[in-house]
């Protein structure tokens, strides 16, 4: 199968004026001449057309930036700002108007606001770009090749090979928790705002956003982390959904393709804190190893030269 190339960019527009929104559209396609562009008339237009996405077609719910008018005759922009956050953290976001009177204490999450006056266009195509390609504004780090990962990713893992891989998958999960003498193992992983179990040991999970996630800090590691106290450590210490699901020592091994882009991690779990030895981390390396080829014959040999 061919190399994977990085996936183009998605912006929304919304502004409810037709045809400002139709000059802001052409100006978004003139900055980012690869990008796709959706158009919103209102808040509850764009706030349905992310549900509409994201329960029809993943793929078509990956968002990278926003650009949106302050008054959308239902909300503001800022509302739609607060709203992103929920459902897409990894997207920038513009408030490009002409409206001055503004609450400035309300710009949290708000990625820029340019002023839309028609005269510096380089200043608007300059935050585009910031918003919809740096995603500096993230709220966890990315890997330094965060859309090849991304498009390596959706290359490697679709849901015909998810469907062939389950039942060796399940036995790879069951080896690992049998090792470590845990209830609970998984294979997950990492998308681009949230984190999927492929198979979980143990336990029925659902999906949990990506800023919750220790495996989305796994994945910047060459083969393993380890977290002997989830309670202890700055980066999850405050992490409620690891309470919840009763998390409190970790070791994640890399889920990496034959390019060098890590897709997820296979992992155990402890509900008390402990330590893990280097013998701990190989055993998992080794079987992170074995996903990896599971998945490849599943999926026609992998999709990665």
């Amino acid at each position: 199968m061919p190399e994977p190339t990085a996936p183009e960019p998605t912006v929304l527009v919304a502004d409810p004026d037709g045809e400002r929104r139709a000059a802001t559209a052409g100006a978004v396609r003139e900055a980012l001449p690869d990008a796709t562009v959706h158009e919103a008339e209102s808040l509850a237009a764009a706030r349905e057309a992310l549900v509409a996405a994201v329960e029809e077609d993943r793929e078509a719910a990956r968002l990278d930036a926003a650009v949106t008018e302050y008054d959308l005759g239902d909300g503001t922009g800022l509302d739609l700002a607060e709203h992103l956050r929920g459902v897409a953290p990894d997207a920038g976001c513009i408030l490009y108007t002409a409206t001055t009177d503004i609450d400035t204490a309300s710009f949290e999450g708000v990625l820029e606001y340019v002023p839309n006056t028609g005269a510096d266009t380089d200043q608007f195509a300059a935050a585009l770009e910031a918003a919809a390609l740096d995603n500096s504004h993230t709220a966890y780090p990315l890997p330094e090749d965060e859309a090849g990962r991304l498009a390596a990713l959706a290359a490697y893992v679709d849901g015909e090979a998810e469907d062939r891989a389950g039942d060796a998958l399940d036995r790879v999960v069951e080896l690992a928790a049998a090792h470590f003498g845990v209830e609970v193992a998984s294979v997950n992983l990492i998308r681009e705002d949230q984190q999927d179990f492929l198979t979980v040991h143990g336990r029925e999970w659902v999906p949990t956003p990506r800023d919750a996630s220790i495996c989305t800090y796994t994945i910047l590691e060459d083969r393993t982390m380890a977290v002997e106290d989830t309670t202890e450590d700055p980066r999850f210490a405050d992490n409620d959904t690891l309470r919840e699901m009763d998390i409190y020592a970790y070791l994640g091994a890399n889920l990496r393709t034959p390019a060098g882009h890590s897709i997820g991690s296979l992992c155990v779990y402890d509900d008390e804190p402990r330590s893990f030895s280097a013998a701990d981390r190989e055993y998992l390396s080794t079987l992170a190893d074995l996903v990896m080829d599971v998945l490849a014959l599943a999926n026609d040999g992998g999709a990665e030269p």
